[in-house]
């Protein structure tokens, strides 16, 4: 009976049959390896004695914390697919030294780290050992903590742990170098701490800001304190990077930084005094309205960071600024800054023009194919409608309109349709558009033409227009009620 309900789909049948005390053994190591996770805790529910079998969860989790419990016990534990009791497990003073081995490869990252630790604190003396880290943290802020506890804590999976490590000052040396290699980098910057004087040591970050940006800091401790990699330390080598007493190779390593805030610092050094104090606002208002030197321009085009971009864009608009410059500023990530590039292209009377400026230039006066040609090359949302006016110009060279019709902007491919209209048709807006397909019988080639328009009010009017033929009626079959359109079609010219 039970070999022919093992293969059932059910998984709680399979789980009952894992249950029944009668079950045969093969049929058990078959369930052994069931899919079900349940069914294999009732496979392993097997192993345990009479007294652990009716145990929920947390009634099995509260035995292996606090009672002294068999190596045999935990052994099976150790093989449940329930992480919580794995890592119970693995915190248990009992588990033999293999099974802790075996789970410091499990696949869950509590597990991991419950056995790490267990292997770690076994060497503690059992006051040390029944703390939890919370209190082991509290403990260890204490000044008279022997080496061989820091030694042992020093293998902790908790940061936090080993981070006290590296700041307690009865930590061996050794013990430092190791930490110093730590991968979390608030362990590493405990042991760079400890290299700072006494009266730097205790400081929060905006402690140490303020330092370095109001007192005469010594070149030592910029030095170290320019080795602190973490974000939260990203204003501090900023900090040390504006530091007149720098030296030269940790403003090189600064350069290099990952944070553009830290990097913008080092190039600031590079400008005129008057220039260093400037905030962004201030630096762009130079720039507009001063005549500033080619050095200068240089220096802030490689500012990269976003709250820059106003000020690359105004580089990229300045007279002076040479031309190696201007093709890196063309490049650049940011429209704004590729546009400004652009737009000195553009005839002097252009340059100076806003988009509404531009755009009613475009509609109303004889643009040439050269200003046009460089319009439809800003790619910015904000110059859409100038792009969708360069591709209605009659001026608008072909090659052009088809880099244009690539770009799969409705407005650009509308003008692009439109400009297939007769030029009676061209010169109206939409509503006139409307009006007169509403109220005129329209040739069939300008029905196609509306009928693959982006706007629906206009496909709509190309459907309904008493010319409009089967084919254009298939063509706008997926719109609203083009298939009652089509059967009315059919009716009015094949029907009796």
């Amino acid at each position: 009976m039970f070999s022919r309900f093992v293969d059932s789909e059910n998984w709680e049948v399979r789980q009952a049959i894992a249950l029944n005390p009668q079950t045969p053994s093969d049929v058990i190591e078959q369930l052994r390896d069931d899919d079900d996770s349940d069914v294999q805790e009732a496979v392993l529910n097997r192993q345990l004695p009479v007294d652990w079998r009716q145990l929920d969860e947390a009634e099995k989790i509260e035995k292996l914390q606090e009672e002294n419990v068999g190596p045999d016990i935990l052994k099976a534990f150790a093989k449940s697919s329930n992480w919580r009791i794995r890592a119970a497990v693995a915190s248990n003073e009992n588990t033999p030294e293999d099974v802790l081995k075996q789970l410091a490869k499990d696949d869950d990252s509590d597990v991991q780290e419950a056995a790490l630790n267990a292997v770690a604190y076994r060497e503690l003396p059992k006051e040390w050992r029944e703390l939890d880290d919370d209190e082991k943290l509290d403990k260890l802020k204490e000044d008279n903590v022997p080496t061989n506890i820091l030694e042992i804590l020093a293998q902790s999976s908790n940061w936090e742990i080993r981070k006290a490590i590296a700041l307690h000052e009865n930590t061996p040396e050794e013990v430092i170098q190791q930490l110093a290699k730590d991968d979390d980098s608030d362990v590493q910057e405990a042991v760079l701490n400890r290299q700072l004087p006494v009266d730097w040591r205790q400081l929060d970050e905006d402690e140490k800001l303020e330092k370095i940006n109001n007192q005469n800091v010594s070149e030592e401790v910029l030095t170290i304190l320019a080795q602190f990699k973490s974000w939260n330390y990203t204003q501090i080598r900023a900090a040390v990077a504006s530091n007149e007493n720098t030296p030269e190779d940790v403003l090189k390593q600064l350069a290099k930084d990952d944070d553009s805030d830290v990097q913008e610092a080092v190039l600031n050094r590079q400008l005129p005094v008057d220039w260093r104090q400037l905030d962004e606002d201030e630096k762009l208002e130079k720039i507009n309205n001063q005549n500033v030197s080619e050095e200068v321009l240089t220096i802030l085009a490689q500012f990269k960071s976003w709250n820059y971009t106003q000020i690359r864009a105004a580089v990229a608009s300045n007279e002076n600024t040479p031309e190696d410059v201007l093709k890196q500023l063309a490049k650049d990530d940011a429209s704004d800054v590729q546009e400004a590039v652009l737009n000195r292209q553009l005839p002097v009377d252009w340059r100076q023009l806003d988009e509404d400026e531009k755009l009613e230039k475009i509609n109303n006066q004889n643009v040439s194919e050269e200003v046009l040609t460089i319009l439809a090359q800003f790619k910015s949302w904000n110059y859409t409608q100038i792009r969708a006016a360069v591709a209605s110009n009659e001026n608008t060279p072909e090659d052009v309109l088809k880099q244009l019709a690539k770009e799969g902007e409705s407005e650009i491919t509308e003008a692009i349709l439109q400009r297939q209209l007769p030029s009676d048709w061209q010169k109206l807006d939409e509503n006139q558009k409307l009006e007169r397909l509403k109220r005129e019988k329209v040739s069939e080639e300008v029905l196609v033409i509306f009928s693959n328009s982006t706007k629906p009010l206009l496909r709509k009017a190309a459907g309904s227009n008493k010319n409009a033929s089967l084919a254009i009626l298939a063509q706008l079959n997926d719109d609203g009620d083009s298939k009652q359109r089509a059967w009315k079609y059919i009716l009015r010219n094949w029907g009796n």
